[in-house]
């Protein structure tokens, strides 16, 4: 014979043992991957480009992403880099394109970001350079206050923020700093400018720099660097823990690593004129902490 009270107990236990399991596979169940998967693109890579140019160029994002993860995908124009980084933590959306320096300002605020892999142009940092002719009496640049500085289209945000953070006094716009601010259409054709004396100076990318040297051997004897600045760290692709299911996450870090090898691979390193996708390196948290330093966030 069963007691009324034993047998309560009895299904007490079994309630509670099937509620434990079923808790447990819940628990243990991997994210579901969101449809459409959100990449939000951080406003500065708007400055020059108009959003719905920049939504359009990187489609072939949006198409190897897709390939990677199976699913729909959505890309969103983002505003300044600590709303973007506000974003991702909240889980608004589920990964993000973030200049190196910005995305340090990002990770100081938001530490759950996580980079998952690096945007690179020949090395895993970038830099950015104001040059003057080999021949000119120009030693700092003060010397160049009143004075016209070219700047090639699209050039990058960290060159912007070393002219802006390094090449002026702290509140003193660039343009106001020197006579112009002139546009040209490509980095050659601007350094070709400065080489046959056409202009005073010209910011270029440390990657474009390099390449022309090797390239034009002659040319680039005839001018140097009046002010570089530090190496910084590279463009990357963040997301956050349990955001997307970590082996497709896996899938697609691996995906994109291997972007050369394939024709949508290569399209997209040309439309973001990288050489390729890297793993994040071991001293990145040094260098983010060394970028914040150097480039802290504007108050």
């Amino acid at each position: 014979m069963i007691l009324r009270g034993e047998s309560l107990s009895r299904r007490m236990f079994c309630m509670l043992g099937m509620t434990a399991l079923v808790n447990g596979r819940t628990l243990g169940r991997a994210p579901a991957i969101p449809n459409p998967v959100k990449l939000g693109l951080v406003g500065s890579l708007f400055r020059e480009i108009p959003a719905g140019f920049v939504l359009f160029a990187m489609q072939p994002f949006k198409a190897l992403l897709e390939d990677e993860l199976r699913v729909e995908s959505k890309l969103v124009a983002g505003g300044a880099a600590l709303e973007l980084a506000k974003d991702l933590n909240e889980g608004k959306i589920h990964l993000a394109v973030f200049h190196g320096t910005e995305f340090a300002w990002a990770k100081a605020q938001y530490p759950k970001l996580k980079p998952l892999f690096i945007a690179v142009n020949g090395v895993p940092t970038v830099s950015a350079h104001l040059l003057v002719r080999t021949a000119s009496t120009y030693r700092e640049v003060s010397d160049l206050r009143g004075k016209a500085v070219t700047v090639p289209s699209r050039t990058r945000e960290h060159c912007w923020m070393f002219l802006e953070r390094r090449c002026v006094k702290p509140g003193v716009k660039p343009s106001s700093y020197f006579s112009a601010i002139r546009r040209i259409s490509t980095p050659e054709e601007a350094m070709n400018q400065l080489s046959n004396g056409g202009c005073p100076a010209t910011l270029i990318d440390g990657a474009d720099w390099t390449a022309y040297q090797s390239e034009n051997p002659e040319r680039a004897g005839k001018i140097r660097p009046l002010l570089s600045s530090e190496p910084l760290p590279c463009a990357l692709i963040a997301s956050v823990d349990g955001i997307l299911n970590n082996e497709i996450l896996t899938k697609f870090i691996d995906g994109m690593l291997a972007a050369s090898r394939t024709d949508k691979g290569r399209e997209l390193l040309k439309v973001m004129r990288i050489s390729g996708f890297q793993r994040v390196p071991d001293d990145f948290d040094r260098q983010l902490v060394a970028a914040a330093k150097a480039y802290p966030p504007v108050k």
